[in-house]
């Protein structure tokens, strides 16, 4: 897979998440009319059946036939829907796992990769749930292929470091308030669920209540990106013995920590693949 672009295999995967969600679209659309058929040509049969009523036989019975065409049509059109999801998922599966090796590809060479990382690079937190781009807002005058080369002084957060989105650490305010508010329901849920004879035996044994604990939230709960640096802050790695207005180039194995634990890493340097 190492001649595979990351890039071309995220475009592939996106294509067939599009092709499976047209599928299933199509699945549902199927059921829904094999339903309704099925239903018409119950009701068309039980009405030719009648033993009671022999009236517009000739028109019953062609309403029956219709319906049973229309039906088997329907079922036929269900299976043919139903496999096409099968397919449509089991490839979205598959250029997804292309892609997770992909990005493990990457990130086992990260420690000895020594490209200069450049405006647009793409990077990964460990607190994260979605990868995230370094920026510049101004050039530092040097380029690599024609695009803007970053140092390792360039760590401000929200500027050059662009939002992740959400955050997993515990360590995190938004996270801990997120989980708070989590525990918070779990413990109403535990109480509201609780009988009349729980309460009494709650009353006079006052056993151990089960309760919902932070620490039972740990990865299950997001909180908003305020990934912060210490002041003076720098990536890690950088490049000796080279400079950039008297600073370290940035190179693809450096690695930055934010305040709140998560261990942040470049994925792809930014110059084309």
């Amino acid at each position: 897979m190492e001649d595979e672009k990351l890039t071309d295999l995220e475009s592939k995967m996106y294509d067939a998440y599009e092709t499976y969600i047209d599928c299933d679209n199509t699945l549902a659309a199927a059921q829904k009319k094999a339903e309704e058929t099925e239903a018409a040509y119950r009701d068309a049969a039980v009405k030719y059946s009648d033993r009671y009523d022999y009236t517009n036989m000739e028109a019953k019975e062609q309403n029956f036939r219709e319906t049973l065409a229309a039906m088997k049509e329907a079922q036929a059109e269900l299976e043919t829907a139903q496999k096409s999801f099968d397919e449509a998922a089991e490839a979205a599966q598959a250029a997804e796992e292309k892609v997770n090796e992909k990005k493990e590809e990457l990130r086992s060479s990260r420690d000895a990769d020594t490209d200069y990382v450049v405006h647009t690079a793409r990077i990964e937190c460990s607190c994260a749930v979605r990868d995230s781009y370094l920026a510049l807002a101004a050039t530092h005058g040097v380029y690599t292929r024609l695009i803007p080369q970053m140092t390792v002084k360039d760590t401000l957060a929200f500027t050059n470091l662009i939002s992740f989105g959400n955050c997993t650490s515990m360590e995190n305010p938004s996270v801990q308030e997120a989980a708070q508010a989590a525990v918070d329901a779990a413990q109403q849920e535990i109480e509201a669920n609780k009988g009349m004879g729980d309460k009494i035996v709650d009353f006079f044994v006052k056993p151990e209540k089960p309760t919902a604990s932070m620490e039972s939230m740990a990865g299950q709960v997001l909180g908003e990106c305020l990934m912060e640096f210490p002041a003076g802050a720098v990536w890690l790695k950088g490049r000796d013995g080279v400079t950039i207005n008297d600073e370290a180039p940035l190179l693809r194995r450096c690695e930055l920590t934010c305040k709140y634990g998560g261990q942040i890493t470049i994925l792809l340097s930014g110059q084309p693949e």
